[in-house]
């Protein structure tokens, strides 16, 4: 229902003024997703070949099927087959609706394309696990990537895939092969008659009010920016749904597009770790598999201080309720969170009790360690690595 309300949300874009980008739906072999791209694609076109692509397709044609899907939706299936080096860049080219600036021979600027489209992604892995392969920036997901490609499980969670209930099929399988079969004989019908319609209604302002309704219901009170980015998003989506709903486009009752996108949204939300902007969940994730790979090589036992630890961060001392780490503030910069805000991390951390502060609130403490020195480091409390913080 979402995949499908994407295909009449893609049109909105430009009247509402907002931006492009991406859904992925991720999970394993066999459970719908290529049928869901195939039966939301029937809404724009498809015949003998389909209406969608594979994403090794745009390794030369990028912009080519951008601009062919301009004001409208593309569906790339199989995310796996695109090199990692290239799927961050063209996730942004597609999102950000503009090709490559280039030049003539004699040194003058070509025009340019640009498009306005949304796009439905399928893998069996998420955008962030494929673009860890890349050896670009170590592997590094970037939080404007998320954002504009948003990362949603495939399998509904009830036994069948992509689908809630099975329709009266003996099978999800079943079911995806009638789906396949209607969308190979019938395509194309629904966009027409949408564009029909909402040309002629031009329910736009209404369209706009309904989507900051729907972003302002479902986005948790303080949450960062690139959170509502996404809110905005599914909300457009919903309101493609509903529209396509009052024009009998589809049988579906009302609000049902609705319930769908924010069903999905709360996954998604869940998924990325909560409201905070992303670059800090990525941070505090960053402290704790550190912790978790080197915790014990790269730590100083406290009451073993003369041990040699290879390429040593700091201490460990074991306390009633876990391990605490002592780390040197170059290790906590370069080492522990390399590529990552270090200081707005820590400050996060001790924000919420999983990095001890000084008397001044600032998160480097003046440590005597054991080795007999006296320095600042970073004490990381054991309620990191659990949900309920520190002790």
């Amino acid at each position: 229902m979402l995949s499908i309300s994407a295909a009449f949300a893609a049109p909105l874009l430009r009247p509402l003024g907002f931006e492009g980008g991406g859904l992925h739906w991720r999970g394993g072999s066999s459970t719908g997703k290529t049928t869901t791209g195939e039966v939301a694609g029937s809404v724009c076109g498809g015949g003998r070949d389909g209406y969608k692509v594979t994403w090794r397709a745009t390794d030369n044609g990028i912009e080519s099927i951008a601009a062919i899907h301009n004001d409208g939706l593309a569906v790339l299936d199989e995310i796996g087959q695109v090199s990692a080096d290239a799927l961050g860049p063209t996730a942004y080219m597609l999102a950000n609706g503009q090709a490559k600036r280039r030049m003539t021979r004699d040194g003058n600027a070509r025009p340019t394309a640009a498009w306005s489209l949304l796009f439905l992604s399928t893998g069996e892995i998420g955008l962030a696990d494929k673009m860890r392969e890349s050896k670009r920036g170590g592997g590094r997901v970037m939080a404007g990537q998320q954002v504009r490609v948003l990362d949603l499980p495939a399998d509904a969670g009830k036994g069948h895939g992509v689908f809630d209930h099975l329709a009266g099929f003996s099978s999800g399988q079943a079911l995806a092969d009638h789906l396949k079969a209607a969308a190979a004989a019938h395509y194309g019908h629904p966009l027409r008659e949408y564009l029909r319609r909402l040309t002629a209604d031009r329910p736009f302002v209404d369209l706009k009010q309904f989507v900051e309704a729907f972003v302002t219901k479902v986005t948790p009170a303080g949450a960062d920016g690139q959170v509502r980015r996404a809110a905005t998003r599914f909300g457009l989506i919903a309101a493609g749904g509903e529209t396509a709903r009052s024009y009998g486009i589809v049988p579906w009752s009302a609000r049902e597009a609705i319930s769908a996108a924010e069903r999905l949204f709360g996954e998604w939300l869940t998924a990325r770790g909560g409201s905070e902007p992303a670059e800090i969940e990525a941070g505090l994730s960053a402290v704790r598999r550190f912790i978790e790979a080197h915790g014990a090589s790269r730590f100083t036992p406290w009451n073993e201080p003369k041990r040699t630890v290879p390429n040593r961060v700091g201490f460990s001392r074991d306390d009633a309720h876990g391990v605490i780490h002592y780390v040197l503030p170059e290790s906590w910069r370069y080492d522990v969170l390399a590529g990552h805000d270090a200081g707005m991390i820590a400050h996060e951390m001790v924000k919420r009790g999983w990095l001890r502060a000084a008397a001044d609130g600032k998160p480097q403490t003046k440590q005597r360690l054991p080795d007999g020195s006296e320095r600042r480091v970073y004490v990381v409390l054991p309620g990191i690595s659990s949900e309920g913080g520190a002790p």
